[in-house]
């Protein structure tokens, strides 16, 4: 499948869902599919994992974290969705493992990078609408 290019879809989206900052971190690109959104806040990067489960082959995960302190995604995560087909990842906030990550050949985008990690709390949401 063709991606259209990132004007064109922010357009027919009405300008909306579009993430300032957010940079290609590692990977092949462009990814397009379906988004799983989760919601993470503090510490709670156990929501990521079980979004890792309930997403789909071809699924994009969409990650807000509210906390820009710490990092939601990273090389065991990268490992999972590529096991399991995903086509990329987006984080809103930061990301871990890099090396791991380009090693794994799995696409993520993010706002940046840093070794500060969640932990497995799970107090986040799924599938919920994001930056409305």
């Amino acid at each position: 499948m063709e991606v259209p290019p990132s004007p064109v879809l922010s357009d027919a989206l009405g300008k909306r869902y579009v993430l300032r900052g957010i940079r290609h971190i590692v990977g092949p690109v462009p990814i397009c599919g379906r988004a799983v959104t989760v919601l993470v806040e503090g510490t709670d990067w156990g929501t990521v994992v079980e979004a890792i489960d309930e997403a789909e082959e071809g699924d994009v995960l969409v990650i807000q974290a509210r906390d820009k302190a710490r990092a939601y995604w990273g090389g065991l995560s990268s490992l999972s969705a590529k096991r399991k087909g995903l086509a990329g990842t987006v984080v809103d906030g930061l990301v871990r493992d890099v090396d791991d990550v380009r090693e794994i050949g799995y696409t993520v985008f993010a706002r940046g990078v840093t070794p500060r990690a969640g932990t497995h709390r799970r107090s986040g949401k799924i599938n919920v609408d994001l930056y409305v």
